[in-house]
């Protein structure tokens, strides 16, 4: 397989180019660095868990709005819950969410299994 080198070259320019239109069109959302922001999630595992790695079904975080940089984090956050969890559950956690000035995130918190009646 050959490498495509202009492509290579040119790989580091493209991801700065991208970063600045996603900063100019979407930065007024950017969460603030180093600002706690209290909240919480509510998202389900479906049955079959091969098939899907959490779905968010709800979210507040104070006067957080979203925008990319949280939907990526929030969503990172919950795969990484739900690969440890039974499926067919839905899950609220209730907490902190932070955005680290060198980009990283950090969700502070306790993470809890709603009870589903299966009574008709």
């Amino acid at each position: 397989m050959s490498r495509n080198w202009a492509q290579e070259a040119c790989a580091e320019h493209e991801a700065r180019y991208k970063a600045a239109i996603v900063a100019s069109t979407w930065g007024h959302l950017a969460p603030k660095p180093r600002h706690k922001y209290k909240g919480h999630i509510v998202f389900a595992k479906g049955v079959y868990s091969g098939e899907n790695n959490g779905v968010v079904i709800d979210w507040t975080f104070g006067d957080l709005v979203g925008g990319p940089w949280f939907y990526d984090d929030v969503h990172d956050f919950v795969s990484k819950i739900v690969e440890k969890k039974p499926d067919g559950a839905i899950y609220r956690f209730d907490g902190t969410y932070m955005k680290c000035k060198n980009g990283a995130f950090r969700f502070s918190g306790k993470v809890l299994r709603h009870r589903i009646s299966r009574k008709p």
